[in-house]
């Protein structure tokens, strides 16, 4: 008897021993893709207003390594919902998803500015991103974030609800907004220099005209489907990524990419919140369909260690039993 749960204890400390300090989270397709060229991605909101973080609580900005990267929506109290190139290495010609451990979400916070203790900050816990993300057309560039800590909802951070009538349905806006912090700064690439901090990053919004699908997808052959919203560009940049574009009090497109900066010929393009709607309903309810998850480090390390103190214990228990 005591031989027989000795060995199993060997074989499942075996198994835990093998996976510990593993990264087997991060997903590689199988052919790589071309990177989305360095001027359809933006990082700056130009040409809008002053708003307050109250008008706009449930604007959350997503940080890594203390250096905001892009922006998100409060969802629900734990989750927010974004841009899936915001959580992926796009020094990497293959899709490979970030380490929450490295990034932090804000929320409740008018100016972005250094040292500021307003508001409230979470630690990232958990990524995902929706599996047919393309990083050529940018197509289903939705993701994820959970946080290992509630937020504590409030006057400056509250949720907001997502457009659920169904994609096919179409839905006159006569205009929309769009808002996100006013970083000075056009190059997403700027973000990923570890020393580059925020000076005063002001909180602005932008009243942006829908453009028909039909216009926007001559206008963008190819890089553009019914998973898109497009907004026309008036000498306007559209902000940072994963901004989110409201209508009608709701959450109905999350900012993906443009060339408008440099040609406003071009239009803006969003992610079709309604078209991810229920894929959104699935992830926060642990059925994940259509996913790729990444898991803070911190977690796995921490559960390798319990484990690895749990074979400890067990072995000692043994030996102890067998004399």
């Amino acid at each position: 008897m005591y031989f027989l749960f000795s060995r199993y204890v060997v074989f499942i400390c075996t198994i835990e021993l093998a996976h510990f300090d593993s990264d087997e989270t991060h997903y590689e397709p199988p052919t790589p893709v071309d990177i989305v060229p360095e001027q359809t991605l933006v990082n700056s909101l130009k040409g809008g207003t002053p708003t307050d973080i109250r008008r706009y609580p449930f604007l959350v900005s997503i940080q890594k390594f203390s250096i905001p990267r892009c922006v998100g929506s409060l969802i629900t109290d734990s989750w927010v919902l974004t841009a899936a190139h915001c959580l992926i290495d796009l020094n990497r010609k293959t899709i490979f998803m970030l380490d929450p451990v490295d990034f932090i979400i804000i929320s409740g916070r008018t100016i972005m500015t250094s040292g500021t203790m307003e508001g409230q900050e979470r630690q990232a816990g958990i990524f995902i991103i929706h599996s047919r993300f393309e990083r050529n057309s940018f197509k289903y560039d939705v993701g994820m974030v959970e946080t290992t800590k509630p937020f504590v909802l409030g006057p400056s951070t509250k949720t907001i609800r997502m457009y659920a009538m169904p994609p096919e349905v179409i839905t006159f806006f006569q205009s929309c907004t769009l808002v996100g912090w006013n970083t000075g700064r056009h190059s997403f690439d700027d973000y990923e220099v570890p020393y580059l901090k925020p000076n005063s990053m002001k909180l602005e919004k932008i009243e942006m005209k829908v453009m028909s699908s039909v216009i926007c997808q001559t206008i963008l052959y190819g890089l553009v489907s019914l998973e898109s919203v497009c907004t026309y560009l008036d000498e306007q940049c559209p902000g940072q990524s994963g901004s989110p574009l409201i209508c009608g009090e709701s959450l109905f497109g999350v900012f993906t990419w443009t060339a408008g900066c440099t040609n406003s010929s071009f239009p803006a393009v969003y992610a079709r919140v309604a078209k991810v709607h229920m894929w959104v309903n699935d992830n926060m309810k642990g059925r994940y369909i259509e996913s790729f998850r990444k898991v803070s480090s911190n977690g796995n390390k921490f559960k390798s260690w319990i484990s690895l103190l749990f074979c400890n214990f067990s072995i000692l228990l043994v030996i102890s039993v067998l004399r």
